[in-house]
């Protein structure tokens, strides 16, 4: 069984890495808030990975998928400006972490994600 500690040893990704991390500042005490704050990731991001954790093990940390991944669809990516529209005050990183979590698309290009924050206003 994979544990937190191999999935950070392995470096396999960056990602999984501080998947595995938040969950282990967890455990460890820390507060999602200043979890969020080290990583520099969102606390919604340090959430889903805490509850991804308890129901799936360290396994389900590690990355779904091999290879690049697609870009958003046309509907998807409406759904991000429209989610983008509904907060008072975003930064690039939570809004490169909402489209990982929610749609498993990582742009190579931060122009990316800038792109959608001006859409979204």
């Amino acid at each position: 069984m994979l544990s937190l500690d191999e999935i950070i040893s392995a470096a396999r990704d960056v990602r999984e890495v501080k998947r595995a991390l938040s969950v282990k500042m967890l455990q460890n005490g820390l507060s999602a808030a200043a979890v969020s704050e080290l990583l520099k990731v969102s606390v919604q991001y340090v959430s889903k990975w805490k509850v991804k954790y308890e129901a799936e093990g360290a396994g389900g940390l590690v990355l779904g998928y091999v290879g690049s991944v697609g870009y958003l669809t046309e509907q998807e990516r409406n759904a991000v400006v429209a989610w983008i529209k509904a907060q008072p005050t975003l930064s690039l990183e939570q809004v490169r972490d909402y489209v990982e979590s929610e749609y498993e698309v990582v742009y190579q290009s931060k122009q990316s994600y800038y792109d959608l924050l001006t859409a979204g206003g």
